[in-house]
């Protein structure tokens, strides 16, 4: 069961205060506890806000009256409940380092932006030699006016989901490349339908959508063929967690 003295237990560990054979019977405990293992991550994005921040004094001064008042007050409560209190605790440390916080959304999409270049097109049934040129040129609004509301061509709608994002319309972004994964369907040949996919991510991530984001690319990484597998790393989907609870 998971308690108080894990947190301080998982803080020696990162501190790096362990013995060697604590540190391997935490480490194989960690293999086998999914909960453990989230709170290990929670902690370790608390501590990278109070680097960033320059609030550390501030954060341990929290978590020792959080320890404090968790010491003082003997509850039994079920591990569901206990989650709860954890995420409050973990959401105050992050939420003092605002700066952070702040910054979070566009570092993710920053570290994590992979440009489409027009030479990775796939082939088309229908010629877009226009729009790519048009693309090439970052004509963006020439592209969203070249593009029919109604086209059912994939390529057409996403080139224009692509436009709608270079221009910072982040909600006409998403509907262009949800259509773009609607009109595939149901069919063999699927185009664009994995770039759709990830754009539709970072939209949902620019547009502070972030539980859809989080559920988006955590069907990214769960397929292994998708091309845009794992860009999104397990340390950036818990920081879209975290920022989905705050967002909540």
């Amino acid at each position: 069961m998971i308690d108080d003295k894990n947190i301080t237990h998982l803080d020696a560990y990162l501190d790096n205060k362990l013995s060697e054979e604590e540190k391997n019977l935490l480490l194989q405990e960690l293999k086998e506890n999914a909960a453990l293992n989230e709170l290990l991550g929670f902690l370790k994005i608390s501590r990278e806000s109070i680097e960033l921040g320059g609030l550390k004094n501030q954060i341990q001064s929290v978590q020792k009256e959080y320890l404090k008042s968790r010491v003082t007050k003997v509850v039994k409560i079920k591990p569901s409940t206990w989650w709860i209190g954890v995420a409050a605790s973990i959401s105050l440390f992050i939420l003092i380092g605002n700066f952070w916080i702040q910054k979070l959304p566009s570092q993710l999409i920053e570290d994590n932006y992979i440009s489409y270049e027009i030479s990775t097109m796939r082939s088309s049934e229908i010629p877009l030699s226009e729009l790519e040129n048009d693309f090439k040129n970052k004509a963006w609004t020439s592209i969203l006016s070249a593009v029919p509301q109604n086209s059912e061509n994939q390529s057409e709608v996403f080139l224009a989901g692509i436009a709608a994002y270079e221009l910072g319309d982040f909600e006409s972004a998403i509907d262009y490349l949800k259509r773009v994964i609607q009109i595939n369907q149901g069919l063999s040949e699927r185009y664009f339908n994995d770039e759709a996919e990830y754009y539709l991510g970072l939209s949902l991530l620019k547009s502070e959508k972030y539980n859809d984001a989080l559920v988006l690319f955590q069907k990214i990484n769960l397929d292994e063929n998708h091309s845009y597998y794992r860009v999104f790393t397990s340390s950036d989907l818990l920081k879209l967690k975290v920022l989905k609870w705050l967002k909540n």
